[in-house]
């Protein structure tokens, strides 16, 4: 094989003996160059020999990490020569990595189906972001009204105390009679959130807690008391002297469990 010259000061300006002529230093290489190493063809010759040394020596890289064996728990590391599969502990000594500090963590469930959960008192429904937040939706009638009785709104079970958070009238329903002038209370018996007038009771309209037809509570404290433990909230007469004998409502109670 030639020896090639090394290419001496690139901005040197020489005279070529042959032509006498005054050129380039990288020229005068260059041709000597070709002469030495037989032209064109035999740089190529050379280029590609050393091209086939490089792919060769990436084969057999590539035949080191194909001889690795996978085995669960261990990484594949290398340096450009030899590759091995090692634990966790001395891979991370081997890459120089430092466990961090700052580790986000993320915890997912999933559920499928319709009723996914249910509390001590029976009332189930779909997810929600707090199971303590309820919606409870009850038509109350006339007949279970009648002789002092009450619907139960809310079932409460042992040791459960309940914060009402909204109350809705539909005006879904019957209006109660004409002949009948009795109120009605949402009450656990101690507290009253509300007390629904008779003119709202025989001409149904779409009341909220808050409205004429669904007012707050006449006494302050009750709007953000908790029911009594383990005690029902119900709706009953309150007021009036006669009962009604037709009517029926739909009210919706949005509350939330507090023990």
């Amino acid at each position: 094989m030639a020896v090639i010259p090394r290419i001496p000061n690139p901005g040197l300006i020489v005279i070529d003996l042959k032509t006498g002529q005054m050129v380039p230093v990288w020229w005068r290489f260059f041709h000597d160059l070709m002469e030495r190493t037989g032209g064109v063809g035999s740089l190529t010759i050379l280029f590609q020999s050393d091209v086939g040394e490089v792919v060769q020596a990436w084969g057999e890289r590539l035949d080191d990490i194909a001889a690795l064996v996978a085995a669960d728990g261990t990484f594949i590391v290398g340096d450009g020569d030899n590759f091995v599969g090692e634990s966790p502990a001395v891979a991370r000594a081997s890459l120089a990595l430092v466990p961090g500090t700052h580790v986000f963590k993320q915890r997912t469930f999933a559920a499928a189906g319709g009723a996914f959960w249910a509390n001590a008192s029976g009332v189930s429904g779909n997810p929600t972001i707090d199971v303590a937040l309820q919606v409870f939706e009850v038509t109350v009638g006339q007949a279970a009204l009648a002789s002092g009785g009450e619907v139960i709104l809310l079932d409460a079970a042992a040791s459960e105390t309940w914060k009402v958070l909204d109350i809705v009238l539909s005006a879904d329903g019957t209006n109660f009679d004409a002949g009948g002038d009795r109120d009605l209370d949402i009450t656990d018996g101690t507290s009253i959130w509300s007390v629904v007038p008779a003119a709202t009771l025989k001409a149904l309209a779409v009341s909220r807690w808050g409205d004429a037809g669904m007012p707050n509570p006449a006494t302050a404290s009750h709007l953000f008391a908790a029911s009594v433990s383990a005690t029902d909230i119900v709706a009953k007469y309150s007021g009036g002297a006669t009962d009604y004998t037709a009517g029926s409502l739909t009210l919706r109670i949005t509350a939330y469990r507090t023990a």
